[in-house]
């Protein structure tokens, strides 16, 4: 048995990472195939890429053969199967994420989604059978709005966006549905917990009536309540009973035996924690997003011995670009000049500044560059 490897974003370049069902799938499709005994995956180690790993047998079936083998079924599986990563305003927390996963997978051709509480949605669906346009509709009927669309198709842009990433926010409205904006939830807890406190301290006081404190405490009702029965109402809707409807069903029990305060301390508590969950969620989210902005948008490109400003997604492969003093890494390459400590976290993410120096060989083959030590890219 002889051994040979093949990069896997070669033969599946829309997939997110070598953990994908694609992989599974390309896998399966290949160990059958005649002279083919096994095929696994060698996952990323570093800056080396995933690959997949060939065992096959050379007197039946050539290395070549191998290689137009697994290249067509990439082609057959990349041509079925769709990748997406949507950027959202809308998700709550955890518990709505795991309900909005529930409602945009029940489409049929949706085959995987993933919601996290910081508003990413990440998806795999059948082309033959949904679009991608079908699938951004969906998400919008959630009453979630799209910051941005990733998708993983090679060379290509989701329909109806002008570019990989679309930051337009046209129609946005970031106040979640809120007089307060982002801060409403948090607003209303701590409304909650001043109409709570204020209502029990009267409550000792003689010459004042008990229906004062009775208001104080159904206004702690409606503020600490306002966004448990919302959550409540839209998981019902779903069929799905989640821990606000429980203690909606408590703070109610509470007032119908005439204990008020207890169910009003309930709320309070209960939104309270919820508006924390949600500020850390959407503070979460910022930092994310706030990643995506550390690479510029331009680069300073080499032309013989001129230099212009050209936009990061007009750069070819083999094109040289200028890299300033203290100026941020515009794009992956190799280095052809120059050494010298530089910050490479809008490509890398790693916080660290690294040494880099020039690669010793006048020519450089670019499709060999992720062999190539660290230093040299």
């Amino acid at each position: 048995m002889e051994k040979t490897r093949i990069q896997l974003h070669i033969l599946l370049p829309e997939i997110p990472n070598e953990r994908d069902a694609c992989v599974h799938r390309i896998i399966q499709s290949l160990e059958y195939k005649k002279g083919i005994d096994k095929v696994h995956v060698i996952p990323q180690d570093g800056d080396k890429k995933a690959e997949l790993c060939f065992h096959y047998d050379p007197s039946i079936v050539s290395i070549t053969k191998v290689e137009q083998l697994a290249k067509k079924a990439g082609a057959a599986i990349t041509g079925q199967y769709g990748h997406l990563l949507v950027e959202v305003t809308g998700v709550r927390q955890p518990r709505h994420a795991r309900i909005l996963e529930a409602e945009i997978g029940s489409k049929d051709g949706i085959l995987n989604v993933s919601v996290s509480g910081t508003g990413f949605i990440q998806l795999e669906f059948n082309k033959e059978k949904i679009s991608k346009t079908a699938i951004l509709e969906r998400i919008k009927k959630q009453q979630l709005q799209i910051v941005s669309v990733e998708d993983f198709e090679k060379n290509k842009k989701p329909e109806g966006q002008q570019g990989t990433h679309d930051h337009s926010h046209e129609g946005h409205d970031h106040s979640h549905g809120g007089i307060f904006g982002e801060r409403t939830e948090m607003i209303f807890a701590i409304i909650c917990g001043i109409l709570l406190l204020s209502g029990f301290i009267l409550s000792f006081v003689k010459s004042v009536p008990h229906a004062v404190s009775l208001s104080l405490f159904i206004g702690a009702y409606f503020f600490g309540g306002f966004f448990t029965t919302k959550e409540a109402i839209e998981g019902l809707s779903k069929g799905e009973f989640e821990i606000d409807f429980l203690m909606l069903v408590a703070a109610i029990g509470s007032a119908f035996l005439g204990h008020w305060e207890e169910g009003a301390l309930l709320l309070f508590l209960f939104s309270l924690g919820h508006s924390l969950e949600h500020y850390a969620m959407e503070k979460a989210r910022k930092s994310i997003a706030a990643l995506a902005h550390l690479a510029p948008k331009t680069a300073l490109l080499k032309s013989g011995d001129q230099l212009r400003e050209v936009k990061i997604e007009d750069l070819q492969v083999n094109d040289t670009i200028v890299v300033k003093p203290h100026s941020k890494i515009a794009a992956d390459g190799i280095v052809v000049k120059g050494s010298g400590s530089v910050n490479q976290a809008p490509i890398t993410g790693e916080s660290m500044p690294a040494d880099k120096t020039p690669y010793p060989k006048e020519q450089i083959d670019a499709a060999e560059a992720d062999k190539l030590d660290a230093r040299y890219r």
